[in-house]
């Protein structure tokens, strides 16, 4: 405690190399926060396409089964790969509220 009071109350400065390891400390801290910021904005990119996706393949299914709600059929989707996948559903519901289970 007391070489950490003598510190405080030097009148010398700080050396050179004390200088350029604080400046890197700080410049390292920011290229990580940097870093942080750019992966969360492609996830949240990522997850807003694949909200996108989703609805649409929901919307197309509720227009597959306008008027009757019960029944199956099929909603064709394309994964993350790009690969077009058809999918085969069976439909429960009532005009209010509607159910999917994959078949």
């Amino acid at each position: 405690m007391g070489k950490l009071f003598r510190k405080i109350q030097s009148k010398s400065g700080e050396t050179f190399v004390e200088i350029l390891i604080a400046i890197l400390v700080v410049a390292f801290g920011c290229l990580l926060i940097a870093t942080m910021y750019t992966s969360a904005m492609n996830l949240n990119l990522k997850a807003s396409k694949d909200d996108d996706d989703f609805y649409k393949a929901m919307s197309e299914t509720e227009q597959m089964f306008d008027g009757e709600k019960t029944g199956s059929g099929n909603v064709v989707m394309e994964d993350q790969d790009g690969k077009i996948q058809e999918i085969e559903i069976d439909v429960y519901g009532n005009e209010k509220n509607s159910a999917y289970k994959r078949h």
